[in-house]
């Protein structure tokens, strides 16, 4: 480093608010430098008549915007180099490090459009067959992805130029942005009216990355430097943000498994997590059809997590390029129904439960026959057992079910449509204070998880419980986890699927002697801790069937790794085997 340390950007409106940015985080650190700027114009600069898919490939194509930056550095006519880091390859160029993350602004993308083409009320708004300009290789697949009903349409330039854009005649219906480059600009006034651009004109609408996955680091700034200048490398440690470099790692890591550049059509957003006191990292990850790297042909999207950055790379990446094989924890004839409908590809059967029907006092049910009485169900098996008492019908009460599989049991048994719920017992609870008034029959397994029941108590509202049937372990050999290979997902229908399973866990490493003997010498709580431990660092992925199953695997400490949108099995597995 010279004297000033000079600070290498591109020269427009965005970059040079990114560039001004670092200059204010350097100037306010003690003994701070004087910096300047150094305007360097890039091949991605130079040529934006091209769409990103027509230039070359690789991390080539993904230096589009940062070559000429690099070389400055490597010419020593630059200090450091500001970049947005999505643009930044990931393979870094011999004599140069990635130095610094100091920031990182809205990662979302935005959808962007004139409010007057607003004519619907649910995403995205538009009409169908509007148009959606971009460039962006993965913007186009997940235009085709999300919005089949609208088409893309080419448009480069910088984001006032894109908005701009919207207000031609010829120009798209709408675009996709950054949610940080939007953010930035705004601040700094571009959008008040300057260049006949009010952003009070548009709407202006955050896609949540379940979504619309944005690029891998998308917001976030990069610093880069010299590998030899240690002064520089010592000034950037004092303004990098750790916790923003533990989510791109996760992030950027499958944009390097996958040696993916802007040619390929790849979202992935992590993001940290907290549920009760339990810490955990979660990310989408979208892959469009085109991609060479997308063994399933078809363009998909995944919510995955685990406990560290890296166990969660490592396992997302394993899931795109390879298949896995899958354990089915049920009980024994649906597993059996789910590997004959798979052709048995991939799929094991380890029942670890099954259910017993109980004895129910008719009496307990009298109070349904009223009017406005709510039977609320929690899963087809307690369907089942509603149907099999005797004199049951509930003709005069609404029936309830959790989601869309019990709901569908109950047309099966009684010819009835339900108040649906999303999947969990507590969700239903809030939908039923809302849609009923009367009494509420919660008909469900004993000993089962207690947040319908509470959450109806907590209102006030009449509640009876009555219990159906039961859910046991079976009575299996510890050695049954010998056919579980070690690398696997590992699939819960249920919280007492979940526990069976860790109860199998512990007596195998108890009985085989895989655990510290002062550990297997103490009581089961503690027993029980060490098969957390080990499954939390063995390589398998625990999935579950919804929230309430999720719940329970995480009051365990165990962080479930996939968890279905609606409870349903079926639709796990094709999320799982991308179908």
């Amino acid at each position: 480093m010279t004297g000033r340390l000079r600070i290498a950007t591109r020269g427009s409106h965005l970059a040079l608010a990114q560039a001004h940015y670092i200059q204010k985080r350097i100037s306010e650190l003690p003994n701070a430098p004087q910096t300047e700027l150094t305007i360097v114009r890039t091949t991605g600069d130079a040529n934006q008549s091209l769409s990103l898919s027509e230039t070359s490939g690789g991390n080539e194509r993904k230096g589009l915007f940062t070559k000429e930056i690099e070389d400055a550095l490597l010419e020593n006519k630059a200090d450091i180099a500001v970049h947005s880091f999505k643009d930044l390859p990931t393979e870094m160029v011999p004599g140069l490090k990635l130095a610094a993350i100091p920031q990182r602004l809205e990662p979302r993308e935005v959808l962007i459009f004139p409010k007057l083409k607003k004519v619907r009320m649910q995403f995205p708004h538009l009409k169908p067959g509007s148009s959606i300009g971009t460039s962006s290789t993965r913007r186009l697949a997940q235009i085709k992805f999300r919005f089949p009903d609208m088409t893309s349409t080419l448009l480069r330039g910088n984001v006032p130029t894109r908005i701009g854009a919207l207000l031609r005649p010829d120009g798209p219906d709408a675009t996709l942005l950054s949610g940080a480059g939007v953010e930035r600009l705004n601040a700094l006034g571009f959008f008040d009216g300057r260049e006949g651009l009010n952003l009070a004109d548009f709407e202006v609408i955050p896609v949540p990355p379940e979504f619309l996955v944005p690029a891998p680091a998308q917001g976030a700034l990069a610093i880069q430097c010299r590998t030899d200048d240690v002064a520089t490398t010592q000034i950037l440690a004092q303004i990098h943000e750790a916790e923003i470099e533990e989510l791109v790692s996760i992030e950027r890591s499958v944009l390097a498994g996958l040696e993916g550049g802007c040619h390929l059509p790849l979202g992935a957003h992590a993001e940290r997590m907290l549920e009760g006191d339990t810490s955990f990292y979660r990310s989408y990850v979208f892959l469009g059809s085109e991609s060479t790297e997308n063994r399933a042909g078809q363009s998909y999207q995944i919510r995955r997590a685990a406990s560290t950055p890296q166990r969660l790379s490592h396992f997302l990446l394993e899931e795109i390029q390879r298949d896995i094989p899958i354990i089915l924890t049920g009980q024994n004839d649906r597993n059996q129904e789910l590997i004959a409908a798979a052709g048995g590809n991939g799929l094991i059967s380890l029942p670890l439960i099954e259910t017993r029907l109980l004895d129910v006092d008719p009496g307990q049910l009298a109070g349904l026959q009223s009017q406005g009485s709510v039977a609320a169900f929690f899963s087809p098996t307690g369907v089942r057992a509603a149907a099999l008492i005797q004199n049951f019908t509930a003709q005069n009460s609404i029936l309830a079910a959790v989601g869309n599989k019990t709901a569908a049991s109950i047309r099966r048994m009684f010819g009835r449509d339900a108040i649906t719920g999303t999947g969990t017992a507590e969700d239903l609870a809030h939908l039923l204070l809302q849609e009923t008034s009367g009494p509420i029959y919660a008909l469900q397994a004993q000993h089962g998880r207690n947040e319908f029941v509470e959450t109806i108590k907590a209102a006030n509202r009449e509640i009876h419980s009555v219990h159906l049937y039961e859910t046991l372990p079976l009575p299996i050999d510890s050695k049954s986890f010998e056919i579980v290979p070690s690398e696997s997902y590992v699939v819960f229908a249920s919280s007492s699927a979940f526990h069976a399973f860790l109860d199998l866990v512990r007596r195998f490493l108890t009985e085989t002697s895989r655990s510290a003997p002062a550990i297997i010498e103490q009581n089961s709580n503690e027993a029980q801790s060490d098969a957390v431990a080990y499954l939390n660092q063995s390589q398998l992925r625990l999935v579950s069937i919804g929230g309430t199953t999720s719940r329970a695997m995480l009051d365990a400490k165990c962080i479930p790794y996939a968890e279905g949108e609606t409870p349903d099995l079926d639709l796990i597995l094709k999320d799982l085997r991308k179908q």
